[in-house]
């Protein structure tokens, strides 16, 4: 039985370079997609500007109230 021939370095970083290469595309691509999900909708932003908006006019009307 002869025995395996030995991995050429090269070989072997090239066969990891590849899988590197595609492990960073699928994690690019799921962040891509997350932040593009997430992103689309801005609830909570939508609510902070109403609630500032609301208190800015009951400031407003309190104010001209004591003058």
């Amino acid at each position: 039985m002869d025995p395996a021939p030995p991995i050429r370095p090269q070989v072997v970083r090239g066969r990891n370079a590849v899988v590197a290469a595609g492990l960073v595309a699928f994690v690019g691509g799921v962040y891509a997609y997350t932040m593009r999900a997430v992103g689309g909708s801005d609830d909570i932003g939508d609510a902070v500007r109403r609630l500032e908006k609301e208190q800015s006019q009951s400031h407003a009307t309190k104010g001209t109230k004591a003058t």
